[in-house]
């Protein structure tokens, strides 16, 4: 049964993920024919994105808070790598549930690792730069417009276009995984900081009744506790020294009773003697 609730699950996430892909290829207006017009790029974008990755990571080495994301350069050329691929994926216009997957786990890894995503837009606006320099350069060569590219103005206007919003929907669509596995990890650190607060406060109560159980009126509830309970915590002793204050005072009027019961029997026995 779990494992057809897990099934069930995932399939669900799938859809999910699919859907928000449709709506936002929608809203962006992002049809067929921007897709194809993307894909008369893909050889520009597979010949010219080691060159704009060469660029992002020379930025990415004099920048302390990237840096820090790679240990070694042998880190730095696997992520090359990883992006290449995934670039590749891109320009081929595809954006199926395989592409959706690609994408969250993408934004998964960003979140585990804690990239803000200020350093991943602007990784995009660095390879973007260079790549639409480059498809200028080869699209309007020694500024004669488009007279042996084989485009016209319009199709490369689109080309270029449709590589924005290709580039925008990748963008938007990690950072939405990343904005939510931040606050699944937010609402667990919060569920575990509860949980330990709880602990401690129950840990520091339980030992001071266990002591009052014990018929121990000296306790108090001491050390550091989360400042909401500090009232708790002054109640609590105040009780416990009011307690304490009675049962004193009930023990010197028990010891006045004695007493005087004493006094009494002391006065009886002197009475009956001279009595006799």
């Amino acid at each position: 049964m779990p494992d057809t609730l897990r099934k069930i699950a995932e399939a669900d996430r799938v859809k999910a993920e699919i859907q928000a892909v449709s709506e936002r290829l929608e809203f962006m207006q992002m049809t067929p024919q921007n897709c194809a017009a993307l894909r008369s790029l893909k050889e520009l974008v597979r010949r010219e994105l080691p060159v704009a990755l060469d660029k992002f990571y020379q930025q990415v080495r004099k920048t302390p808070e990237t840096r820090k994301f790679f240990s070694s350069e042998k880190d730095i050329d696997h992520a090359k790598q990883a992006q290449e691929g995934h670039w590749g994926n891109i320009s081929d216009g595809n954006f199926n549930k395989d592409y959706a997957a690609r994408v969250r786990r993408i934004g998964m890894v960003h979140a585990r690792i804690g990239l803000e995503p200020r350093w991943y837009m602007g990784g995009y606006a660095i390879i973007l730069d260079h790549l639409i320099k480059a498809a200028v350069k080869e699209k309007l060569p020694k500024r004669r417009l488009f007279s042996d590219s084989g485009m016209s103005a319009a199709e490369f206007g689109e080309a270029l276009g449709s590589l924005s919003k290709a580039v925008m929907l990748d963008m938007d669509l990690a950072i939405s995984v990343y904005i939510d596995e931040a606050e699944k990890a937010k609402l667990a650190g919060q569920t575990t900081a509860i949980a330990k607060e709880q602990g401690l406060v129950c840990e520091s109560f339980g030992k001071a009744m266990a002591r009052v159980a014990s018929k121990d009126l000296t306790c108090e509830v001491s050390g550091e506790l989360p400042k909401a309970y500090h009232p708790l915590r002054a109640d609590f002793n105040n009780a416990v020294g009011t307690l304490r204050q009675s049962l004193q005072s009930v023990a010197q009027v028990t010891g006045s009773i004695e007493g005087a019961i004493r006094e009494i029997s002391c006065a009886a026995d002197d009475l009956s003697r001279r009595t006799l």
